[in-house]
């Protein structure tokens, strides 16, 4: 008889990694008080604001406030959301074919991968980046070809803008089996804010070789002068090509509230709706109705 505990093992796919290195990382920097530079994890309310909107939804009469509300995302956030995201690009966003809200950024990435990446097919990370995106890649059965940003010759005391993607070494990551290339607009890690000239080269290769760009712009907002922060969506041929992650948790440093987003054309966020829709569903009614309240705020400091 098969042994039970080889019967009902981790299957191979997952085997990769068992234990993330968040849970090997606890955040216990609010209880000890040392700082933590790892997650953006503050030990102060940020945003107040949204603590307040999410009180007065919960003591709302409304009882669809406490149901599942639409599973693409609540009509209230996306509306909002396609009129944010429209304007900024320049282009008619339509809520609920463009846009899909998400279970935070690692839902969205999820969906992203798993929607497009079969076994074979080949996904260029550009690092650093967050260690995920590789163990869900492998879960696809998906290959990954890694391209680090480089630090630049003779630089003693290095800023964000010292970090570079140098053109020969992307393009070399290329071939027939490349399906999607995975970049970090702008990179959290090391502040890089990609340039017009390197977003340019990205977005010549994915058409060359017909790849899908997607562009992780959860820290899209936390961009200052004299940087300028472009949309890789926004150049020329690229909208059809791309798929955008932003982040309400990360640019307001409330990561318990787990809510992110995707948009793009509509044949590939439906691929992403398809993958969410069958899995996770839908996401916090309460959480996504708060957001939407509180937007006024956002555009009064000047966020969005």
């Amino acid at each position: 008889m098969e042994d039970w505990k080889q019967k009902f093992a981790l299957p191979t796919r997952f085997k990769q990694q068992k234990l993330v290195r968040w849970e090997e990382c606890p955040p216990s920097h609010i209880s000890t008080h040392h700082v933590d530079l790892w997650r953006g994890c503050p030990d102060y309310l940020h945003s107040p604001e949204f603590v307040t909107a999410l009180k007065e939804v919960v003591k709302s009469g409304d009882v669809a406030l406490h149901q599942y509300t639409k599973g693409v995302g609540h009509p209230r956030l996306v509306s909002v959301l396609a009129k944010i995201y429209s304007n900024l690009l320049k282009r008619c966003i339509d809520p609920f074919d463009n846009i899909l809200v998400c279970m935070d950024i690692y839902g969205a990435m999820t969906n992203t991968i798993l929607s497009h990446i079969t076994n074979g097919d080949e996904v260029i990370i550009v690092q650093p980046s967050s260690d995920f995106y590789e163990y869900i890649v492998g879960v696809a059965g998906g290959v990954t070809k890694f391209v680090p940003l480089r630090l630049k010759e003779n630089v003693t005391t290095p800023s964000s803008g010292d970090w570079v993607l140098e053109d020969l070494e992307l393009e070399k990551m290329f071939t027939s089996k490349t399906k999607l290339i995975i970049l970090s607009s702008p990179n959290c890690h090391v502040g890089k804010v990609y340039t017009l000239k390197e977003l340019e080269t990205i977005s010549r290769l994915c058409k060359m070789w017909n790849v899908v760009c997607v562009s992780d712009e959860s820290e899209e907002f936390l961009v200052y002068q004299p940087q300028r922060f472009i949309r890789i969506a926004s150049l020329p041929e690229m909208w059809e090509r791309t798929i955008t992650i932003g982040s309400f948790d990360t640019t307001f440093f409330l990561k318990g509230w787990k809510i992110a987003w995707a948009y793009g054309p509509s044949n590939l966020i439906g691929n992403l709706q398809t993958v969410h829709l069958n899995s996770i569903m839908t996401c916090p009614t309460q959480s996504q109705v708060s957001i939407c309240t509180s937007v006024s705020i956002i555009k009064k400091q000047s966020y969005l």
